[in-house]
């Protein structure tokens, strides 16, 4: 169907113009927009093609979507067509097991967690946030893995010893900042320490006394898999 603005203009050289293409012979059968230069707009044409199919083009595309129609149906363009799909194929195919991969490895993470989950006494809300923050990714060793899997592979390398040490909510000053605050500055943040208290600090240790400072979902975990190790 033709927009209220088309008008065929037989004197237009690409009208009836035809080159060959994948759906058969193409034919231009009119102007579906004039061209308006002072917008630099260039025209649009209509082609139908012999299987049914039609098509617009601005004519600024004109000549390149002939040239690659064209090229398309010799012996070369249909060996690379073929090429090209068959390798989508690969990369779909990729794609779907790489996917389904990925779910089976998310499924037996969850299998693993979900014994820990069912062992807490937490809210369904506060399980489901730990459920969220095990499932953060991190670098570690070169690789890209869960914080699940994380304290699972530290558990695994012998930092078995657990520690909770308390820490001022506010950090101290560092030295260059206290040698350069003023007389009243240090009472200052005393007193914030004083009011905002102190909080847990989370530690998973080895026997070298290496340690990773980790969050308290991630040490309620870890304690987890020191008292019930995976097999």
């Amino acid at each position: 169907m033709l927009f209220h603005s088309q008008t065929e203009k037989p004197t237009d050289s690409n009208i009836g113009r035809t080159w060959n293409t994948r759906h058969g012979r193409a034919v231009i059968t009119a102007i579906v927009s004039e061209a308006k230069p002072e917008y630099n707009i260039t025209a649009t044409y209509e082609y139908k093609t012999e299987d049914g199919s039609v098509f617009r083009i601005y004519e600024r595309h004109l000549e390149r979507t002939i040239e690659r129609n064209e090229f398309d149906v010799t012996p070369e363009g249909i060996a690379k067509n073929k090429a090209w799909t068959d390798d989508c194929k690969i990369r779909q195919e990729e794609f779907a097991n790489a996917k389904e991969k990925a779910i089976s490895e998310d499924n037996l993470l969850n299998d693993r967690l979900k014994p820990f989950l069912e062992s807490v006494e937490l809210s369904a809300i506060r399980k489901g946030a730990a459920n969220k923050a095990l499932k953060v990714c991190v670098t570690h060793d070169g690789k890209t893995i869960t914080r699940q899997e994380f304290i699972e592979n530290v558990i695994c390398d012998g930092y078995t010893k657990l520690e909770i040490c308390e820490g001022n909510k506010i950090k101290p000053l560092s030295k260059l900042n206290h040698d350069r605050a003023s007389i009243t500055e240090p009472d200052d943040h005393e007193q914030k320490n004083r009011k905002y208290g102190k909080l847990s600090e989370y530690f998973l240790v080895n026997k070298d006394g290496r340690s990773y400072r980790v969050s308290a979902y991630e040490y309620a975990y870890a304690n987890y898999l020191v008292n019930y190790p995976l097999t």
